[in-house]
């Protein structure tokens, strides 16, 4: 998952198959809920609920979505250890 400031865009990673990354790519989805407005909802007492129930629900269906193009993820989700998920935030200082 790559958290930006206006979305935040998640694709599935596997290093171990040579064609992962053209499938990843094509795979990846892109969510309208970045720092900035995830920080804006969270100063809002009646934002913060609806935002944290829409952004789980998008995060499950794409995972979802994931795991039918994907086969090695669903089964590696089925298993005890499950899957890890990475976070890549860049922060860019401006003077």
């Amino acid at each position: 998952m790559d958290l930006g400031g206006g979305s935040v865009q998640m694709t599935y990673v596997n290093s171990n198959d040579a064609s992962y990354d053209i499938l990843a790519a094509k795979a990846a989805q892109s969510m309208p809920f970045g720092a900035a407005k995830l920080t804006g909802a969270m100063n809002s007492q009646a934002q913060i609920s609806s935002t944290k129930q829409e952004l789980r629900s998008l995060m499950r269906s794409t995972f979802e979505g994931f795991q039918t193009q994907f086969h090695k993820l669903k089964t590696q989700a089925n298993l005890a250890e499950g899957v890890t998920i990475y976070f890549l935030w860049w922060w860019i200082s401006r003077p």
